[in-house]
């Protein structure tokens, strides 16, 4: 069983696979800063804090995001309390640095409603911009001048995609798999298609018995060997490799650490004139899923009891995604042959019940492969020449059950 995706062919062969017993559901984060913290099952996390310095003066707007700001959560600068704290949902603050009396790394605290977390020298007051920050003002300007010389109208149609998965199999061994970790990245480029990358789906709220995904593009472009995604200081290396005699950027190797969530990613590749900011955005995970024997490794296999008359699921998300994707598929448990799905696009809101109209056509005690995702969909445009780059992050869960 692979994942219905266009690029998860090539996701396959650059995935690297980590225990799902030492990393949880949600994973780690890394994040611009170097903050020391191990986030994994927290409540509170903070996992980025942008910018990272500012004046003494104060003043300077920061974006603390994360996960777990729930209510009216509480920021502190060192022990000062911040005045004004702007929401964007449990995963986002904004705030305003007071004045310091003094040049000095502080910690930034966030206190919610869900606990409460300290990033330790996260933030640092000088007078003096950080090394390797000095020319930002004067990089914005020149990229402001550069844009208004090459900027172009928009053209609607797509020159490539971008796909990151994040997924963590509860027993790997019925997939063949030897890791219950996979986690890969894999891009294409190609000529302008006026076909989506990721309009395969049901629309939100409704669920379809097929889930068929086709490229919109027959053939890709060599952009040379190698194409980057960054966000903050963490770069992804994406080597060309050929698949199928086509040409596709993968990033080999990863480890957890190499996921950042809550975070907006760029897209570079040197020589294909190709600049993209904010391409890729990605969500962070989900726990407390219920049925809970979903997550059984292969000792509970298939034990989640799923309902023919309406089966429900509920998760805990941290933040929000644009989809919640709900991807079942029966077996027939004699022969381990497959005999239909069901795919469903929910939203993001901790909880579904899928239609028993569609789940009462298949016998019970069907063998139920459930895929849990959180799906975020993104694209932007390449100022170079217009086009647009599409992309999909998917971070969650592959478990098994029995149709009752």
């Amino acid at each position: 069983m692979v994942l219905a995706s266009p690029l998860w062919g090539a996701l396959s062969s650059g995935c690297s696979g980590f225990g799902l017993g030492d990393t949880g559901l949600v994973a780690d984060d890394s994040s611009s800063v170097s903050i020391p913290r191990d986030c994994r099952g927290a409540p509170v996390c903070i996992t980025q804090v942008a910018p990272d310095w500012g004046l003494p003066a104060g003043g300077t707007g920061v974006e603390i995001s994360g996960w777990g700001f729930t209510d009216t959560p509480s920021v502190f600068f060192g022990s000062f309390p911040i005045d004004t704290v702007t929401s964007f949902g449990d995963d986002r603050l904004v705030i305003t640095t007071p004045a310091s009396s003094v040049e000095a790394q502080i910690d930034v605290t966030v206190v919610s409603a869900s606990g409460e977390y300290t990033a330790y020298d996260a933030f640092t007051y000088t007078s003096d911009e950080p090394e390797g920050d000095s020319d930002a003002d004067s990089d914005a300007d020149s990229d402001s001048d550069s844009d208004s010389d090459t900027d172009v109208t928009p053209t609607g149609m797509i020159g490539g995609a971008v796909e990151l998965s994040y997924l963590a199999y509860a027993c790997p061994d019925i997939f063949g798999l030897s890791d219950q970790l996979q986690f890969g990245v894999a891009a294409v480029f190609h000529a302008p298609v006026s076909d989506s990358w990721y309009d395969d789906l049901p629309t939100q709220g409704s669920c379809d018995t097929a889930w068929s995904a086709s490229p919109p593009a027959s053939s890709y472009d060599d952009f040379g060997q190698w194409a980057y995604l960054s966000t903050g200081s963490k770069s992804l290396s994406l080597q060309r490799q050929s698949i199928d005699g086509q040409p596709y950027y993968i990033a080999s190797g990863l480890e957890q650490g190499d996921l950042v969530k809550n975070a907006s990613w760029d897209l570079s590749v040197p020589d294909g004139d190709v600049e993209v900011e904010d391409v890729l955005r990605t969500t962070s995970g989900f726990d407390s899923i219920s049925p809970a024997a979903l997550a059984n490794d292969c000792s509970g296999v298939f034990a989640a009891r799923i309902a023919q008359s309406g089966a429900s699921f509920t998760w805990a998300p941290t933040g929000t995604s644009d989809e919640f994707i709900l991807w079942l598929q029966f077996y027939d448990p004699s022969t381990g042959g497959q005999i239909g799905e069901l795919i469903c696009n929910a939203e993001d809101n901790g909880g579904a019940t899928l239609p028993s109209s569609m789940l009462s056509a298949y016998p019970k005690n069907s063998w139920v492969v459930v895929n849990m995702w959180r799906r975020q969909v993104s694209s932007a445009v390449n100022p170079a020449d217009g086009h647009t780059y599409e992309s999909a992050s998917v971070i969650g869960l592959v478990g098994t059950g029995t149709l009752k």
